[in-house]
């Protein structure tokens, strides 16, 4: 079990959007059905409001600053103290 879990680890921001994807597609047949009484349109409405959610998780996502790696930073700083 624990194997598997740490394949997620490595890419979260691809699993994390596979999630929202996931979420899309169950949401969007409500958001867009056609009922006319009280729940559905309530329903509707709802669903909306979660996928305006997931927009904008979407896009607080997409303007992330790119991950550094620490590992490139120590082997900088080693390469500068010994040219030093």
């Amino acid at each position: 079990m624990a194997t598997r879990l740490s394949r997620f680890r490595a890419y979260p921001l691809g699993t994390f959007g596979l999630l929202l994807v996931l979420l899309v597609g169950k949401l969007a047949p409500y958001a867009t059905g056609r009922g006319r009484s009280k729940r559905a349109r309530m329903r509707r409405w709802l669903a909306r409001k979660a996928l305006d959610g997931i927009e904008a998780i979407g896009w607080f996502v997409d303007r992330l600053p790119p991950a550094r790696r620490k590992v490139r930073v120590r082997r900088l700083k080693a390469a500068v103290g010994r040219a030093g």
